[in-house]
This record gives C-alpha cells, structure tokens and sequence, in this order.
C-alpha cells in the first residue's frame, strides 16, 4: 500500500492508494460502484517476490474479512514463488474468520490469531523457529523502519476498548483494554516525525481519551511540534472530553477530531453501548469550542443499520446532531463475526456465516428493510448539504 509521488493527495496528506478496477462478485451486480484491488499492481508484486531469496517462513497480515479475494491472491501468488515455504496468516480477518480462510489456504498454511496482548513468552513457529516475547505489548519501531518516508503516519498508544458495543469486534480482537509503554509510543512516533518526515500524525486507538490525564495528556506533552499536525480518524468517546483534554489537543495541532455517536435514540442505547446522547454532544462541542475549535474540526458519526433503524430514523439522527455545527458523517453497518449484531443478523442472513463477501458494507446495508443503495446516497448527499447550510 506504499503511495508513489503520483498519487493524488487531499487536505493534511491524505489520499488515494494505487489501485486496479476488477470484474464485481456476483454477489455486489446490483451495486452500481466500482469494484477494486488497491496496493502495488500484480506486476509489481510478482517482481519483488521474484527478486528476494526463499525465506524460511512468511507471514500473510489481514484486514477486513470482506477482503477475503485479496488475501487469497497474495497467498496463491506467494505459493506460486514458494511452494515449499510455511505461511503465517495473521491479523483482524485470521482471528474472527479462521475456519474459512483455514479452508480456503490448506497446502502448508497456518492461521496464527496471536493477539499483541498475550503474554505467552515463546511463540512456537512452523518452520521450528521460535518468537521471543519480550515486555507485554511489543514495539513497532523496527516495523516502521521498513517503511519508505511517507507524509501521514498512523500512531497506536494501546489496543482494545474498555466498552462492548454490538457491532464492534475490538474486545475480541485484543482480549480486554490495554495502555502501550509510553517510550515506545515517543520512539515511534519521533521515528516517523523526524526519520520519514510524516508531519501529519493520525491516532488509531479504539479509546484514545481513557483515563487520559495519565496517559493521553501526557503523551502528547512528549510530542508536541509547531510544524506536526495531529488527527484521529477513528471515533473518539465524547463522554471523556474535558476542558484539560480539549486544551492539550488544542495546544498540540490537533486538526481532525471525529466522535462515535453512533445514535442517541432510546431503542438503539444498547447497542452503542450508551455511548452518547443529544445532550452529551452539546455539552462537549461546547468544551471543543471554548479550546478554540471550529465545527469544521469536530465530525461526529451517526450509524446507519442498526436492527429497526430506517433511512428515516438517520434522517432524524443527522439533522438533530447538526444543530451543534459539527460535521455530520454518515457510516453503514458491517456485520462483524463474533459480535451480538453478527449474531443478530445471521438469523436473517444465513449466508453471512459463509460468505465474508456479505460483510462489505456497502452491500449489506442495501439487504436491509427499507434500505436501498439510492437511500443510502441521499443519507451522504443529506449530511453534505446539511452541513454547508
């Protein structure tokens, strides 16, 4: 997923990856987008793969299970070079889908759902080799040392979340909530700034602001920059915002601030975990406010594909956290395995349990009761224009 110069980029060195436009699954025809692979072309893969000697053992990461055909490109193209090699497959797809891609990759494949946080010293290998464990949340600073310079870096101070809400899979994949060691979050990050240039920082922890006067607040007392720029794409949880959290994310160039609200309705609290409420959002944008923050910094996500929720609850949801000035953004449910939603859902769709295409969720929203994929472009087109009114 390496960018070349070429790539296009947006606001804070955002932007595009490479990327090949593929023939639809059978499964996504009705849905009118383009369907693509993103990384390096075939091409460029096959000749890196060809360049290198044969290693002892290769490790296959995964994302989301949606991406299921692209793992299993990776995979056939890395056993076509080296048919003879063990392959590792870890990551978010490995844990939540094992038997399927167990299934689909039998020759000399192992699936390796290791979570960062087990604490289980030596990490027995296919090939005989052994992983030394050593502290309980590794460092990733010889990871990024592999990394070309790049001008947006992502950063991760601990992993998990304290909460359970049913659509999210976070407290399975890393077992509980955990703090990473502060000086390897300052290495790391010092490495990206300093060695790869990345003047724009993005934070993708789960729950960033816990318990944030001693870990978060002073964090970024450690890398506070006049030239850095920092953002935090992933939901934030607006019941831990203070007036001390607001002014250091102030103070420290933080220009991208987006909120989990999910939805404020009575009859979809559980399954968000009571995150937030209408109340809530106006008590704390007042605090962002007062920090110095305009609403064009502060984007909250509404959920769309909730059990019952319609298009026009969503209507309803976006129009009344608008009044707060904030950005509005739309997201759509995907049915994550092992989740009470997953569960929920798999009564209705028998073939989400088999199929990890009918996860994407772009299909699955579209599957719904009264949901369409013409509803869910008036909902985007709905929280644009809301917002430049």
């Amino acid at each position: 997923l390496d960018r070349t110069p070429s790539t296009k980029t947006k606001r804070y060195n955002t932007g595009d990856f490479d990327k090949e436009k593929l023939d639809k699954p059978l499964l996504y025809n009705k849905i009118r987008r383009t369907y693509k692979r993103y990384g390096i072309s075939v091409a460029q893969f096959d000749g890196y793969i060809d360049s290198i000697p044969g290693p002892d053992l290769i490790f296959v990461g995964s994302g989301m299970t949606y991406w299921i055909e692209g793992l299993n490109q990776t995979i056939r193209r890395v056993r076509a070079r080296f048919p003879n090699t063990p392959v590792c497959i870890g990551g978010t797809a490995a844990s939540l889908i094992p038997g399927y891609i167990s299934a689909m990759n039998t020759n000399n494949t192992f699936i390796f759902p290791r979570r960062l946080t087990d604490n289980t010293g030596r990490l027995g290998l296919p090939c005989g080799l052994h992983l030394e464990r050593s502290g309980w949340i590794p460092g990733l600073l010889d990871a990024f040392a592999l990394i070309r310079p790049e001008r947006h870096g992502a950063v991760l101070t601990s992993l998990g979340c304290p909460c359970s809400c049913s659509y999210c899979a976070s407290h399975m994949l890393q077992g509980g909530f955990h703090f990473r060691q502060p000086e390897d979050i300052i290495k790391e990050s010092l490495f990206l700034i300093d060695t790869l240039d990345s003047k724009n920082i993005a934070f993708y922890d789960d729950a960033l602001l816990f318990e944030s006067s001693r870990h978060f607040v002073p964090l970024m007392e450690s890398l506070r920059r006049k030239d850095v720029f920092f953002h935090t794409p992933n939901g934030l949880h607006l019941k831990w915002i203070t007036a001390k959290t607001a002014a250091c994310m102030k103070q420290s160039n933080f220009k991208t601030l987006r909120f989990g609200y999910e939805s404020g309705r009575q009859k979809f609290r559980k399954d968000t975990s009571r995150k937030a409420s209408l109340e809530l959002i106006e008590q704390k944008t007042a605090v962002l406010y007062n920090a110095g923050f305009s609403g064009n910094d502060i984007g909250i996500y509404v959920m769309a594909g909730l059990p019952g929720q319609r298009p026009a609850d969503v209507y309803q949801e976006i129009r009344a956290v608008a009044r707060f000035g904030t950005k509005v953004k739309p997201v759509f449910l995907s049915p994550v395995p092992g989740t009470p939603l997953f569960y929920h859902y798999e009564k209705q769709f028998p073939a989400i349990k088999s199929d990890p295409l009918w996860h994407n969720d772009v299909f699955f929203i579209t599957q719904l009761d009264g949901w369409s994929e013409n509803a869910v472009e008036e909902i985007k087109t709905m929280s644009r224009e809301i917002r430049a009114s």
